[in-house]
């Protein structure tokens, strides 16, 4: 008996209706996801790294803190001058990778490792001036020169994170 009910039903011109109108709202389902797909990249095309003051500073501090830490000792080659040379291109680079992200939230996760990074630097600036591998004055000044990227990537943040939904 089940079996004939199920036939009847397949048979019947409103099931066929609703198998049809199934059809375009999944359509319509995948034209939108399209459509939304076509519109985040034309967000990522307008979210440009270079218009950004926060990523012109980062650039310009991890070319200065590049040629400092070449000023280190041979013996730390493979230390602290690796570390802080990569700290900080980190900065810049992460905002620019987060520049081409598709989501807000994508975008804030790079943003805030750019500022992790900026943190870290910072530290590692201070620890090689406290051990005395760095004149004072210098590491002093780019250290100050980074509290100024934090607060700079800080308020991106706090920005983009009251408009973005959490999740994205």
């Amino acid at each position: 008996m089940g079996e004939s009910r199920r036939k009847r039903n397949l048979a019947d011109p409103r099931q066929s209706a609703f198998r049809h109108s199934s059809c375009l709202c999944s359509e319509s389902r995948w034209l939108h996801s399209l459509a939304s797909r076509l519109f985040v990249c034309v967000l990522v095309v307008r979210r440009d790294h270079r218009k950004l003051n926060v990523f012109r500073v980062a650039d310009e501090l991890a070319l200065d803190v590049y040629r400092l830490a070449g000023a280190l000792p041979r013996a730390e080659h493979f230390g602290l001058r690796i570390q802080i040379r990569r700290a900080a291109v980190s900065v810049p680079a992460n905002i620019v990778e987060g520049s081409a992200r598709r989501t807000e939230g994508e975008y804030l996760r790079f943003l805030d490792i750019a500022q992790a990074s900026a943190r870290e630097i910072v530290y590692l600036l201070s620890l090689a001036r406290r051990l005395e591998l760095l004149p004072s004055p210098v590491a002093v000044a780019i250290e100050e020169r980074y509290g100024v990227v934090q607060g700079m990537l800080h308020r991106i943040i706090e920005t983009l994170s009251t408009r973005t939904p959490k999740g994205l």
